[in-house]
């Protein structure tokens, strides 16, 4: 079965898959790699996640299978594709063309002349807050009805700065009484990225949330983290340490972007081309309300009482402060990843089995 592959066989598998897409792309960008064979099987082989991906291609560089090479585009900057180390005109055709469509998708991720806020980056927050506004029935008071980022909690600013979102859950027990409210914490993180235990977005939001909880150790908080994809490694590391993750499997983007000349033409060649997954919404869903309606409360005091223990771990700030800091990097980042894994064994009594995992 394929998950009882060897490390070495995933490589193998990993090598082959690379090499298979560069003889059929002729070039092709790290996220479409990722897109075309860890969000889904490439051709006949399993899908191979972005972990394995990664050193796969940076292998086949060394051996002279492929190359990496940036160009200026159009629309300003560089960018960077990789290329069959197999010199033809057809070859540096599809280059110019992936980094047409690689700055295309560019100029969705950050705030432009078209546009402000960014279609990418704000579209799933607003699905978020839209969901949320649509599960108010089922007991969530918005601190921020509104809608934008929210910047004060319980009196104070938020520490590490501001919220995507953040809502307090109220509910009623068997007899109809008032139980204890959760504040939840969220941010949104609208990524080609997968999420990984060492991804530093992580500790964004853990970070706020530790310092929030050190303050006010008797309030029950669950930070929530919602993202595109996941390693099933974050997933476990999530549930241990009290966090609750959100995986939308799809890039939300805000339909804005229809309204440029040839609009949905350019979309569709994004789609069809880099392999993305975009789906064209910035409301609710029916896949976010349940979250918010079933799933959360039907973990959230054990979550709540995961979080309040690792979070008052005396060393767990210091090492949330380093892994939030983006210039932590390579083995100074691994280092501080397992001192964190260290607390949370202490403080729940149970091994951290994603510290142990290697997908470095």
């Amino acid at each position: 079965m394929a998950g009882r592959r060897t490390k070495e066989e995933w490589a193998r598998l990993a090598d082959a898959v690379v090499r298979d897409v560069a003889a059929r792309e002729l070039a092709f960008g790290a996220r479409e790699l990722e897109a075309k064979a860890a969000d889904r099987p490439w051709g006949e082989f399993p899908t191979i996640q972005p972990h394995l991906l990664t050193p796969a291609a940076a292998r086949l560089r060394r051996e002279g299978v492929i190359s990496y090479e940036g160009a200026a585009t159009r629309g300003g900057g560089v960018q960077r594709v990789f290329v069959t180390a197999e010199p033809s005109k057809a070859a540096a055709r599809v280059a110019g063309r992936k980094r047409l469509l690689l700055a295309r998708y560019r100029t969705w991720a950050t705030p432009g002349r078209d546009w402000n806020p960014s279609p990418v980056g704000s579209a799933l927050e607003r699905v978020v807050h839209a969901s949320l506004l649509e599960t108010a029935p089922y007991g969530y008071r918005l601190l921020n009805p509104s809608g934008g980022e929210v910047r004060d909690l319980l009196g104070a600013r938020v520490p590490g700065g501001p919220l995507d979102s953040a809502a307090w859950l109220l509910r009623l027990d068997a007899n109809g009484m008032p139980m204890r409210p959760v504040l939840t914490m969220i941010e949104a993180k609208n990524l080609r990225e997968w999420i990984y235990p060492r991804t530093q977005e992580l500790y964004q939001l853990l970070d706020k949330a530790a310092s929030v909880q050190v303050a006010h150790p008797d309030i029950p908080i669950v930070p929530i983290l919602v993202c595109r994809r996941l390693n099933f490694i974050t997933g476990a590391m999530a549930k241990q340490v009290g966090m609750h993750l959100i995986e939308t499997k799809t890039q939300f983007v805000r339909p804005v972007v229809l309204n440029v000349d040839d609009g949905q033409r350019k979309v569709d060649e994004v789609v069809n081309e880099l392999g993305y997954d975009v789906t064209l919404n910035d409301e609710a869903t029916p896949a976010m309300k349940r979250q918010f309606e079933t799933t959360l409360p039907s973990r959230v005091d054990e979550a709540a009482e995961r979080w309040r223990l690792v979070a008052l771990h005396p060393e767990v700030p210091d090492v949330l402060s380093v892994l939030r800091d983006e210039e932590v990097l390579g083995d100074e980042r691994t280092r501080a990843r397992d001192e964190f894994a260290r607390c949370v064994q202490e403080a729940t009594g149970e091994d951290a089995i994603w510290a142990s995992a290697d997908l470095d």
